[in-house]
């Protein structure tokens, strides 16, 4: 093995390794349902069902927890 094939071995795995980080940390940066202001029945029109950050059935990406598509939070951004 060639210092260069070594080097570039190792090149691979530090980015590798960079981008499952970068992938852990998002996934850490949820709201807690408390700090989001988020209500499981929404007093308007605005659900978390029409909310660009909901995922079918009942998720966030914003928002930790079960979701319900009738809720609203303080995040919500209308879908496009």
């Amino acid at each position: 093995m060639s210092r260069r094939t070594a080097l570039g071995g190792a090149a691979v795995i530090v980015v590798g390794a960079c981008c499952g980080l970068g992938s852990a940390a998002r996934a850490q940066t949820k709201m807690s349902q408390a700090d989001a202001q988020y209500v499981a029945q929404a007093p308007g029109a605005d659900k978390c069902g029409g909310c660009a950050l909901f995922q079918a059935p009942d998720a966030c990406q914003g928002v930790e927890g079960k979701i319900n598509p009738g809720g609203w939070c303080s995040l919500y951004t209308p879908k496009a």
